[in-house]
């Protein structure tokens, strides 16, 4: 498995550990994998909506992330979060 891969695998397991309190099945992980490669070359085409989409919010980037990748995982993430099954969460 690629090295790139398995940062990947590792961040979506990590992702889904704290927002979904569980493991992605394997279906799962590819949808995700997909959404995260369309985030990441929708990004890459326009490095300036990155850095806008990055520029919301109180936190501001701490540069140790190139912009485009860390908003195509911000995406993600906000994708995961507004989930049902987070939203609904007991």
């Amino acid at each position: 498995m690629m090295q790139l891969e398995k940062q990947v695998n590792s961040r979506l397991a990590l992702a889904s550990a704290r927002v979904l309190s569980r493991e992605l099945s394997e279906r799962e992980r590819v949808i995700w994998k997909r959404t995260l490669d369309r985030s990441t070359k929708e990004f890459a085409a326009d490095p300036g909506a990155a850095n806008a989409y990055l520029a919301h919010g109180d936190s501001k980037p701490g540069g140790q992330i190139e912009p485009v990748e860390l908003a195509a995982w911000t995406a993600l993430c906000l994708n995961m979060l507004n989930l049902d099954e987070t939203l609904n969460k007991e």
